[in-house]
């Protein structure tokens, strides 16, 4: 299996690797959630606290990285766009 940012530069490449980070991000907060559901509540968690603490931690980081990935893309956008409009306006004639 290839990586999605093989073959790519620049920009490309950023968005590629941005993008992979916020869909893993996604499927990992997705299967936290399944597990914080079949286990029950932090009060009254079933299998003991220390899965519910661990469960509740590896979902902060999993925001946070939806979030960095998210904020990245929209950056790695408005850098694209504006070195477009920039190429647009300064070619030579």
């Amino acid at each position: 299996m290839k990586a999605p940012w093989t073959g790519k530069t620049g920009l490309a490449k950023l968005a590629a690797i941005f993008a992979t980070s916020l869909g893993v991000s996604f499927g990992l907060c997705g299967a936290n959630f399944g597990a914080v559901v079949l286990t029950g509540s932090i009060s009254n968690s079933r299998i003991g606290t220390f899965f519910a603490d661990t469960l509740v931690t590896t979902g902060s980081i999993e925001v946070i990285a939806m979030i960095l990935s998210f904020v990245g893309l929209l950056i790695t956008g408005v850098v694209w766009l504006l070195s477009d409009i920039w190429n647009f306006t300064h070619k030579r004639k």
